[in-house]
């Protein structure tokens, strides 16, 4: 588990409990999940990361480690219990790493399971040699005590468990907590290096996803260690550690007994239940009893336990999204999100069944090609999480997505500019009008402060958000073209969005913070006055245009004693009023004129002409500034304008999910930079 807890004075204690990364059901610390908790946590000065955790995914733990060590805050990384593996090299992003009473570290280098030739065993050879070098960075980086070749050769040599003192002795750990001298006793000392050699396996999770047997030996029940008599009504420090290790002991003995009885469960299904096997024994909250009706489970959704081999899909999984993504990207235009069909694509042609079967091939999933239909569906949907299929999808529809999105009919752009906001709380933007001039100084004098507090709105975002499924139905009826369709809807629909919010909020004509609507005819010397709305409704014309231009070049700062010289540059209008407005900005003479040699006062001003279908009103018009003076102005968080897009497998509907949304927000900035007329 992951949780990240605010406390004063901008600090935040950060506590990591359990595996690194994802696991077969989806628990664990990622590292997505770890940077989205600690953003949330807002700006920090002091972080507080609290471990209990016996490692896990490699590249997981690099990601947070990197996440802690970009942080700008001072940051303690406290062993609750123990840190094991990659748990350890997160430990490294620390500033200071306190070991509680009692707790320990194991270091190893990475490791993981492969199946094949002699060839493809280099091959996982050379790739855990290079993770292993990223991992003595970040170990050396921290630990100033051992030299680099020291840390190199311990990597290399199996799993190395330090107590609390020998791992500050050996430079991975700063002091004790609440300042204790870490004792050194022979009898705990040695007491946890007898129970750590025999539940090490327990207790190391793999630096890579799944490493295991296929017939692991059973772990030795560890005898109990004698008490030690009390001579003396006070026990001595060192009788104390001998205490607490004796009490570790008995729990690891525990621990053994549980790991024997869930490998005994599992020992008879072969390699097709490694990764459930590896979750349940990872948790140790997980029984006997619970990893039996865990395995029942898992057995009862394939159709036959079958032990065959595995294969090493490390290189497979991106040549597979790559080349199915392509050929299905492939029968699409390319204006429309496609792209050209790769010279020797092996997947060009597949649909929607042969794809799923070949991502199942890969995940070692038996009997993949000879699965069809209804069953074929099942398949896909029970085996989500080890199969590449989600991230195909995902790849897929986030391309097809993006160019909708991109190539979507909308005109908000075009008038009204976007700025970035880091959360969904209200943000005040200073209107154009705060500051008119500058004030004279006098020689000597000091400089008069501005007041921007009367002269701000506000803008917040919000979250829109839409889902598309490939359904049970869509696979037996091999439909790959309605989930691509949907994608495109989804991208356009999404773009849509946004330019709807920008002309409903101008449509809405919504109170501002001094009182008075965003357009109104009232007199600027009225609170709440803007002065921005026509007095008299006209359609589009030479003149109707220009008593627009007259009212916005009129516009003051609030004190009323400068003029701000405001000129309009975009003239927005509904679709259907497009033709007309077109001829008043473009013909060189004015078209309403009984003059037919009356010259066109409107082209002289350089207007763009936005036709926009999101105008539900059929005749109102608007002017518009220029976009370095907005009055629209559009907030997207983070500055993230294109939609996020994400996998997941709903079980109750049979339905393989990509969730879409986009955070933005509305608000006006200045009233004083728009013109309303309400048309004819």
């Amino acid at each position: 588990m992951i949780k990240v807890l605010a406390k004063a004075n901008r600090t935040a204690e950060v506590l990591v409990y359990g595996p690194i990364g994802e696991d077969w059901y989806g628990n664990g610390v990622t590292a997505k999940q770890f940077r989205d908790d600690l953003k949330a946590a807002g700006e920090l000065d002091e972080i507080v990361v609290r471990i209990n955790s016996p490692g896990g995914e490699v590249f997981d733990g690099i990601a947070i480690y990197n996440e802690l060590r970009a942080h700008k805050a001072r940051k303690v990384v406290q062993v609750d219990g123990y840190a094991a593996s990659i748990a350890t090299v997160i430990a490294m992003a620390a500033d200071e790493i306190v070991l509680g009473t009692g707790t320990a570290m194991m270091i190893h280098g990475p490791s993981t399971f492969a199946w094949g030739p002699a060839d493809t065993m280099r091959q996982t050879a050379d790739r855990l040699d290079k993770v292993a070098v990223g991992m003595v960075d970040a170990y050396a980086s921290f630990n100033k005590t051992l030299a680099r070749e020291d840390i190199e050769a311990l990597m290399s040599g199996g799993d190395h468990w330090y107590t609390a003192a020998e791992a500050i002795k050996a430079g991975f750990a700063t002091r004790m907590a609440e300042e204790q001298e870490p004792t050194d006793s022979t009898e705990a000392t040695a007491a946890f290096k007898k129970a750590f050699a025999q539940v090490r396996e327990q207790f190391s999770a793999p630096s890579l996803r799944i490493a295991a047997q296929l017939n692991p030996p059973a772990l030795a029940v560890i005898p109990a260690v004698p008490a030690t008599p009390k001579e003396e009504s006070v026990m001595t420090p060192e009788q104390i550690e001998a205490a607490k290790a004796a009490a570790r002991v008995e729990a690891l003995q525990a621990e053994a007994v549980r790991v024997n009885e869930i490998r005994a469960l599992f020992g008879p299904h072969g390699v097709q239940h490694l990764g459930l096997m590896a979750e349940c024994v990872g948790d140790q909250a997980c029984t006997a009893d619970m990893a039996s009706k865990k395995l029942l489970a898992a057995l009862a959704q394939a159709a036959t336990p079958t032990a065959g081999p595995t294969h090493n899909v490390l290189d497979q999984r991106d040549k597979f999204i790559a080349g199915a993504s392509n050929a299905i990207l492939a029968r699409i235009e390319p204006g429309k999100g496609g792209e050209k069909l790769q010279a020797g694509n092996e997947y060009a042609g597949m649909g929607l069944k042969a794809l799923i079967r070949a991502a199942l091939r890969n995940a070692g999933v038996a009997g993949a090609d000879r699965l069809d239909g209804s069953a074929l569906a099942a398949k896909l949907f029970a085996s989500h999480s080890s199969s590449d299929f989600p991230y195909l999808l995902a790849n897929t529809a986030a391309k097809l997505l993006r160019a909708s999105y991109a190539n979507a009919p909308t005109t908000w752009q075009q008038w009204a500019p976007t700025m970035s906001v880091s959360d969904f709380k209200q943000h005040s933007i200073v209107s154009l009008s705060a500051f008119s001039d500058l004030a004279t100084k006098a020689e000597g004098a000091e400089y008069t402060q501005g007041t921007l507090s009367e002269y701000r709105e506000t803008i917040q975002a919000s979250t829109k958000g839409r889902y598309i499924g490939l359904t049970r139905e869509m696979v037996v009826n091999d439909d790959l073209g309605a989930f691509t369709r949907l994608a495109s809807a989804l991208g356009w629909a999404a773009a849509n969005s946004v330019d709807k919010a920008v002309y409903a909020y101008v449509e809405a004509n919504g109170t501002l913070s001094d009182g008075g609507a965003l357009f109104n005819s009232t007199a600027v010397s009225t609170t709440g006055g803007h002065a921005n709305l026509a007095s008299a409704n006209a359609a589009v014309t030479v003149s109707s245009i220009a008593i627009g231009e007259a009212a916005m070049a009129a516009q003051a700062d609030p004190s009323r004693a400068t003029v701000l010289g405001l000129r309009p540059r975009f003239l927005v209008v509904p679709y259907g009023k497009k033709q007309i407005a077109w001829e008043v900005l473009n013909s060189p003479t004015d078209v309403a004129s009984s003059n037919s040699a009356k010259r066109n006062y409107a082209a002289s001003l350089g207007l763009e002409l936005v036709a926009a279908p999101n105008l539900t009103g059929t005749t109102a018009w608007y002017l518009f500034a220029d976009k370095n003076t907005p009055c629209i102005e559009v907030a997207f968080l983070d500055g993230q304008q294109t939609p996020y897009i994400e996998e997941d497998v709903e079980f109750m509907t049979d339905e393989m999910r990509m969730k879409v949304r986009l955070d933005f927000g509305v608000a006006a900035t200045e009233w004083r930079t728009g013109f309303k007329n309400a048309g004819a």
